[in-house]
């Protein structure tokens, strides 16, 4: 579908970008990890790169840089894989798709022939214009809400969005990359690339219908294709005046400048409107020193686009009628091929070496790849519906002349750590740490590691791998060949903890794995008291009072220094009175020492529902544990 207004600019001059050339770090991960993304060296070359094992999660082949993967080893043993990226000099192709409801660009990769993203724009899109260090692709939107769509081709997202007063068509860059003109008709625009912002829309007076336009190296002038007059405008970019007006011929559409800015290229295709006229369609050309036509060279039906190669040797006109596309020799004049490509082509554009020419057809819904060698078409690339790109629509990739680069991305198999359940029951009496037997234990267990397990007490315990010493803040569990069989953790309360229940995560950590986070508790029992007992003095033969010790202990024991008072040398309880014994002549005193004790006392609680038996501590009313046991527990 060929829309009104049809226009198209190349922009001859282009910065060259030598690469770095440095080697990637080769990555060591387990399966399941995400890799680190690789960037291969900047500069403006595109890298292509093979993967000897696509078994590790990364296809065999690509281009560009390699985003983060997630890593795959399945096996038992470790996996490595070759990745050798090779820089390659082909571009990446911006193809406005312009089809009702479709409103997208198609991303071609050039070298790869097939189309990597499609980048939702606005309305209608047709012009194209990349800049010329690649790094971003503008297209025009010339429907609806009349925009700009800003790509940045580094990472094939809108970056920002322009609004205009007119229909976007033909667009191109200066030669600076600091300037956007825009054929909005009726007007012209001129937009400032850095901020994004409209620094002057002006137009030519009324009844000018500005088509084509091309800008003169120096960015002094602008040549507008003016279909409504029939004529070339050469405008003053600074004051917008008219400096001259070309007479062409019927309706001129897409234009073109050499790189030297001396001779303007025009397609003069009255069969463009009236096929049946029987006129030749002529490349006409311009001494843009005294702004006339200095040849008319005869070309297909139709002819209607122009661009040029690098070095302006060629000159390749789109032959809208015929299909075809005429390859012009400016310095002999002389057509030296016709090519025929899809129905339709209405936007071309040459990569940056020169050595192909894409064409996209309209009716098609595709891309001719011609090779400009041979003037053959080597491939057809689908795009979206109704491709309109007008412009200059491929990145300039810079001359790679770096070699190879190689790296190697390694995967070990799963990293397993398999903890046990925790057995026994910490408690100690403040001011001490918790000895064995009332300490807790784990075991734990790895298969596939890289490193050793470090087991971290939390605060207020210890751990260790003896029962009975070696206590600090961690304990590291070496693996032999990638290896730990089951290995007991002992932990222990610290000596420094306040009474009460304590608890904490034992953390295990180990290289390529997620820590794991083992729960332990205790209990640090305050030291037992016994209250004052009043002393006593009888007389012999008399009866005691009875002895009721009391205190935060719940069990005590006692030792008498003078049994011959009639009270045995020592006892447990409380002392039943008792008759006191003094057969001499002279008092008796016995001293008595109370021993207080809190003796840990439980009950087991049966839980049908969950199975279980519930541990009760009946000195602080605490659920110590929890042991599994048959169902219907009761």
């Amino acid at each position: 579908m060929r829309r009104l207004l049809l226009a198209v600019a190349f922009l001859a001059f282009f910065l060259f970008f030598i690469p770095n050339i440095f080697a990637q770090s080769n990555q060591t991960l387990s399966n399941g990890q995400s890799t680190a993304a690789v960037t291969f060296p900047a500069g403006g070359c595109v890298y292509s790169w093979v993967n000897d094992n696509p078994s590790i999660g990364l296809a065999a082949s690509g281009t560009g840089n390699i985003p983060s993967f997630t890593a795959i080893n399945t096996g038992s043993s470790q996996v490595t894989a070759t990745i050798t990226g090779t820089p390659i000099n082909l571009g990446v192709a911006y193809i406005a798709n312009g089809g009702f409801g479709v409103n997208s660009v198609s991303v071609i990769d050039i070298a790869a022939q097939k189309v990597t993203p499609t980048i939702s724009v606005g309305a209608n899109p047709w012009g194209v214009s990349v800049n010329h260090t690649g790094t971003f692709a503008y297209v025009g939107n010339p429907s609806g809400n009349q925009s700009i769509s800003v790509i940045n081709t580094a990472t094939n997202m809108i970056s920002a969005t322009i609004p205009i007063n007119g229909e976007a068509g033909d667009m191109l860059i200066s030669s600076d990359d600091s300037k956007l003109y825009v054929n909005d008709y009726p007007y012209i625009t001129v937009i400032n690339t850095s901020t994004n912002t409209i620094i002057s829309d002006f137009t030519l007076g009324n009844y000018i219908t500005p088509t084509g336009i091309a800008l003169s190296p120096d960015g002094s002038k602008l040549y507008v294709a003016n279909g409504t007059n029939n004529d070339i405008l050469v405008v003053n970019t600074t004051t917008h005046g008219i400096i001259a007006d070309i007479l062409i011929g019927y309706n001129p559409f897409g234009i073109a400048l050499s790189p030297d800015g001396s001779r303007l290229y025009v397609p003069y295709g009255v069969r463009t409107i009236y096929p049946d006229i029987n006129k030749n369609d002529t490349l006409k050309i311009v001494n843009t020193a005294n702004n006339t036509i200095s040849a008319a060279i005869p070309v297909g039906q139709g002819a209607d686009m122009v661009t040029l190669n690098n070095d302006g040797s060629r000159a390749y006109v789109i032959n809208g009628f015929a299909n075809s596309v005429s390859v012009v020799n400016t310095t002999s004049y002389q057509v030296v091929a016709n090519i025929p490509v899809g129905n339709g082509p209405s936007g071309l554009s040459v990569t940056a070496d020169g050595s192909e020419l894409l064409v996209e057809n309209d009716r098609d819904n595709n891309v001719s790849v011609i090779n400009t060698a041979t003037n053959t078409v080597t491939a057809t690339i689908a795009t979206g519906a109704d491709p309109d790109s007008y412009g200059n629509f491929i990145t300039q990739g810079a001359a790679c002349s770096g070699g190879t680069i190689s790296f190697k991305i390694i995967v070990n198999p799963t990293t397993v750590v398999t903890v046990g359940l925790v057995t026994g029951e910490i408690s100690a009496c403040i001011g001490t740490a918790s000895a064995s037997p009332n300490i807790q234990q784990f075991t734990v267990s790895g298969s596939n590691l890289t490193a050793a397990v470090t087991a971290i007490a939390p605060s207020g315990f210890e751990v260790s791998l003896t029962a009975g010493s070696g206590y600090g803040s961690s304990v590291v569990l070496n693996q032999a060949s990638g290896n730990i069989s089951n290995t007991i953790v002992y932990i222990r309360s610290a000596a420094g903890d306040a009474a009460g229940q304590i608890s904490g995560n034992v953390v295990l950590s180990s290289t390529g794995v997620a820590n794991q986070s083992v729960l332990v508790s205790g209990i640090v029992n305050a030291l037992p008291t016994v209250n004052i007992v009043p002393d006593q003095t009888v007389t012999n033969s008399t009866a005691t009072t009875a002895v009721n010790f009391t205190g935060t202990g719940n069990t005590f024991t006692w030792t008498n220094d003078t049994p011959s008072i009639g009270l045995a040398s020592s006892g447990s309880g409380n002392i039943a009175t008792f008759t006191a014994v003094n057969n001499t002549g002279s008092p008796i005193k016995a001293t008595i020492t109370a021993i207080p004790a809190q003796v840990r006392q439980f009950a087991y609680i049966p839980n049908e529902q969950s199975n279980s038996v519930s541990v009760v501590d009946l000195v602080t009313h605490v659920v110590t544990s929890t042991i599994p046991v048959g169902g219907g527990a009761i």
